[in-house]
């Protein structure tokens, strides 16, 4: 009865007011993941599809990843910490992975990434940006600095994805889907 009941309810991952207290990344992997790897319909199987994903050596990042996998993409893993990123892929179902370290806050580093790219899996279907930094720091203490890496990382990355990805050669001709989420809290919160 309690399965047919959560069958009926429609989940968003990430929306605090669906279930306040709840952490995303609870949501992604208890509720969102299974109901995707169940259905019986063609657009969960993403065979022929490759990804790229950021953030992926953890978190929302890596259950992406491993979801991915399980719908039969090709995913180009990116993070900064490779012995992390080696775990993401080799918790990945399939063959044609890629694990790629590089640090998105090294803009002029982006024609290389996206060409190691272009030359490892070929044409990108998807970019899935959940790449993020995590500084608790009281109000009073916090320096502009630190802002500034917040950002880099969560928005003006995204930016620089989005730009290079659109490029010719480096999407699909037939076009690709974006998608962005961060919450680097998805473990667990920090109190206000």
């Amino acid at each position: 009865d309690k399965e047919k009941r959560e069958s009926n309810i429609v989940f968003f991952p990430g929306s605090a007011s669906v279930c306040p207290g709840v952490s995303p990344m609870f949501f992604w992997t208890r509720f969102v993941a299974p109901r995707l790897l169940r259905c019986k319909m063609n657009f969960c199987d993403l065979s022929g599809k490759s990804i790229l994903v950021t953030g992926a050596s953890s978190g929302l990042g890596r259950a992406t990843a491993i979801l991915l996998g399980k719908l039969n993409a090709k995913v180009c893993l990116v993070a900064r910490d490779n012995v992390r990123l080696e775990e993401t892929k080799s918790c990945l179902s399939g063959a044609g992975h890629v694990a790629i370290s590089f640090d998105l806050q090294r803009y002029e580093n982006y024609p290389d990434l996206f060409r190691n790219i272009a030359d490892k899996i070929g044409p990108l279907n998807g970019l899935a940006h959940f790449a993020g930094i995590r500084k608790t720091i009281p109000l009073k203490t916090m320096k502009i600095n630190d802002v500034k890496s917040i950002f880099e990382v969560g928005y003006f990355s995204f930016v620089e994805l989005v730009k290079y990805f659109t490029k010719k050669g480096v999407a699909d001709p037939e076009g690709g889907s974006i998608v962005v989420a961060s919450s680097v809290l998805a473990l667990r919160g920090a109190p206000a």
